[in-house]
């Protein structure tokens, strides 16, 4: 298959790219707003990248219809929480009208797989259930992951191709461009701090392995689409088990054998801050036949080797 992924170059993007190329023909999309170097450790003649900037409405228009994708992997975004809250307007511009654009310039007949977050859902103390749920986002990110949905449904409806949602909950493994707060954890222990300056670390939170994201995305390019017909358009992708940031800490301390403090400090505190986040993966086991794998142990482990 053509499969074209936004923001290829990216957290997810880079080892979705390098797994994608082994099977299809693979186009990236990407500005490289994450800097030059993170082209680096890719394979670069295992994919066609285009420094497209996914507003572009001209731009896109012609680089799909060149192209003629059979499915689009959209990955790009403004991801990074406070980045969103500072600059509403660069997220709403990147993630909602950028995701219009891809839209408005698919081919009929092809699949549009949108990445969207956990944070589309209203806080909750129970597994999160597609359709079930209640969504209700609380800060601009998820706000604008809403849109895309919507948009993704109902731009598919009115064209003629295929439109589905994956709200990712959080993403663990090396190759992170922001610093979310397990990552920033091991570049300060291993830029040699040893006290660490955390807000609230008891919330639980579904850590789901990036390579599992990977195979998960691939799986849902290759479904046949009867299977997806069952996910009314919207699919989690988590691990389906929760952990707080306590145990992240735990689990380095374990395999890094470093001595360290974690000090509260109020100002890193959210305003709203979920006491649990944590996927219900049975929609993804029925479509695809297959969740996560990794177990969180073994994550954690693997985000402090290859960092």
């Amino acid at each position: 298959m053509r499969v074209l992924i936004t923001g290829g170059c990216g957290f997810v993007g880079r080892p979705l790219v390098a797994a994608a190329a082994a099977r299809h023909d693979v186009h990236v999309v990407d500005t490289l707003r994450s800097g030059e170097h993170r082209l680096k450790t890719m394979d670069r003649s295992a994919f066609a990248l285009h420094r497209v900037d996914i507003r572009d409405a001209d731009g896109i228009a012609s680089l799909m219809a060149s192209i003629q994708p059979d499915v689009v992997v959209h990955l790009a975004a403004i991801h990074f929480i406070p980045e969103c809250e500072a600059h509403p307007a660069l997220a709403v511009s990147t993630n909602v009208t950028g995701t219009v654009t891809l839209l408005n310039a698919m081919p009929a007949q092809g699949r549009f797989i949108n990445l969207s977050s956990a944070a589309v859902y209203a806080p909750s103390s129970h597994a999160l259930t597609e359709g079930v749920s209640q969504v209700g986002p609380v800060d601009t990110y998820g706000l604008t992951k809403l849109h895309t949905e919507a948009y993704t449904s109902y731009l598919a409806g009115l064209r003629g191709f295929t439109g589905w949602s994956v709200r990712m909950f959080n993403v663990i493994g090396a190759g992170e461009t922001n610093p979310h707060l397990v990552p920033e954890i091991v570049s300060q222990l291993k830029g040699g701090a040893r006290s660490l300056y955390l807000g609230n670390t008891s919330p639980r939170r579904d850590f789901v392995d990036v390579h599992d994201v990977v195979e998960g995305l691939l799986r849902l390019c290759d479904a046949d689409a009867a299977a997806l017909d069952a996910t009314d358009q919207v699919i989690n992708l988590g691990s389906g088990c929760a952990h707080s940031v306590t145990d992240v800490i735990d689990e380095i301390r374990n395999v890094s054998g470093l001595e360290f403090d974690v000090v509260r400090d109020p100002s890193r505190t959210r305003a709203v801050d979920r006491p649990l986040l944590v996927a219900s993966t049975a929609s993804l086991r029925s479509a695809l036949g297959w969740a996560p794998e990794s177990s969180f142990t073994a994550s954690v482990q693997r985000l402090w080797r290859e960092s």
